[in-house]
């Protein structure tokens, strides 16, 4: 059984439900699993849970037979259902019983304090948020059992003409909204509300599914609805680690590129960088990242050329010439 890191990280994250409340003399602040911002919150759930996606459709490619696959989504599908179970809340719930920390240092002391309805709003919403990502990946899950079910055995060409005819309806029924969908994007500049029109326009369909007795996340619009959530959340990553990124730097990098992506690779392996929001940084970002800082211009093909170090006779050389810059510098004080 595959056990992929990001699914263990979705899952720990999901689990957490920690909402903190510090209180100086005159305001306090509300924490969200550490993030002070419920949107930072978001943000790092959404890089989480796109993560999570990639890397299960990997692993999808590697499992040699369809019943593997099948027992693996089922597994990955039953944990989530237990997540949702745990979160499935609503604004009237009783919070009392839930793992929130609320604490006061206003006197340099640990100790309980009130807090009004609009605190436990903000709770709600973020138990939302966590609801609504089980409830995303799930139906991702589900996207892919479907797409791998029935091992062995084609489907009849009488049922494939029958899904066939099934989705050419459901785009032609709903073809008037996608388009008006389109036009109000088109008028919307920020990512963020795109993403959220989007999202809000999918949970009208799922209701719409639901009141005619037909699945939402078997239809054609699913995908189509699932592929443009899944861009936006992803150029928002991106955004956000451009913006932390933007400015002109005067640094330039004198060593050869070799030695760039040695020290790069090195820094990534130990998780020495990080987002300033405590997401995780792929190498390739972070690549890009100190490419812009030095003034190195980009490296093509980086990734290729960092598989290659371990075939030179010192895979560490750069490495090891900093090392002796520090003891030789050490040894003369």
């Amino acid at each position: 059984m595959i056990i992929e890191k990001n699914f263990l990280l979705l899952k720990e994250e999901l689990s957490k439900m920690v909402v903190e409340f510090e209180k100086d003399e005159k305001n306090y602040k509300t924490y969200f699993n550490n993030h002070t911002e419920l949107k930072n919150y978001q943000s790092h759930l959404n890089k989480l849970q796109i993560d999570f996606v990639n890397e299960l459709r990997n692993n999808l490619t590697r499992i040699k037979t369809k019943e593997e696959v099948q027992m693996y989504l089922v597994t990955m599908k039953r944990v989530f259902e237990l997540l949702g179970v745990k979160l499935d809340i609503n604004t009237s719930t009783d919070f009392t019983g839930l793992n929130i920390k609320m604490v006061s240092r206003a006197n340099g002391a640990i100790a309980c304090i009130n807090t009004g309805p609009d605190e436990f709003m903000c709770v709600n919403e973020y138990l939302q948020c966590q609801y609504q990502t089980v409830q995303d990946v799930i139906s991702i899950i589900k996207e892919c059992s479907d797409n791998s079910s029935k091992p062995g055995k084609k489907k009849s060409s009488k049922k494939q003409k029958l899904e066939k005819d099934s989705w050419q309806d459901d785009i032609k029924e709903y073809y008037p909204m996608t388009m008006k969908m389109k036009d109000d994007l088109h008028n919307i500049t920020s990512l963020k509300e795109k993403l959220d029109h989007v999202e809000k326009e999918k949970e009208g369909l799922e209701l719409v599914f639901k009141s005619k007795g037909k699945d939402f996340y078997t239809s054609a619009l699913s995908l189509l609805f699932r592929g443009r959530i899944d861009a936006y959340r992803e150029l928002l990553i991106s955004e956000d680690i451009k913006d932390d990124h933007s400015y002109s730097s005067q640094l330039v990098w004198n060593k050869s590129k070799t030695d760039f992506l040695e020290l790069m690779s090195a820094l990534h392996l130990s998780k020495a960088i990080s987002l300033k929001n405590g997401d995780s940084l792929s190498r390739k970002d972070q690549v890009e990242i100190f490419e812009k800082l030095l003034n190195i211009g980009l490296i093509p093909d980086s990734d290729s050329r960092i598989s290659k170090l371990h075939v030179r006779d010192e895979p560490c050389s750069f490495l090891k010439k900093l090392q002796n810059a520090i003891i030789r510098y050490l040894t003369q004080k």
